[in-house]
């Protein structure tokens, strides 16, 4: 029983050299390219392709990402002007917070104006079919 199994496991350790050893040896050299297809760069179909996209195309041009970008920029806004109130800035602080506040009325503005476009619209197509 013991030589059984000494001889399957002398059977196993060598079975998968013999099998990788029967392989040809050109296809295993890094001259060809390396292993297989390592190294080959493959690209997607020309159908596939990411492309660029026109700024006009541009998705987040909505009214609530333009009053989002003003809140966002008063809070740049605050937040310099904390910083530099506390390192005793008060003129850079105060520049700081005007700074942000134009960048809040400035997306304010192009969301109400988005806003009024699209109530526009709306009203224009009731009166039309009224």
């Amino acid at each position: 029983m013991r030589r059984i199994l000494i001889a399957l496991f002398v059977v196993a350790l060598v079975l998968p050299t013999i099998v990788v050893s029967s392989a040809p040896v050109d296809t295993l050299t890094v001259q060809n390219g390396g292993f297989g297809d390592e190294g080959v760069l493959r690209a997607p179909p020309r159908n596939e392709r990411r492309r660029r996209i026109e700024i006009g195309d541009r998705r987040g041009r909505g009214i609530g990402s333009a009053f989002r970008q003003a809140g966002a920029s008063f809070g740049r806004g605050l937040l310099g002007f904390g910083s530099n109130i506390v390192r005793g800035r008060v003129v850079r602080a105060g520049k700081e917070l005007g700074k942000g506040l134009v960048g809040t009325g400035k997306y304010t503005g192009i969301g109400v104006g988005r806003t009024g476009k699209r109530l526009g619209r709306g009203t224009k197509r009731v009166f039309r079919r009224g």
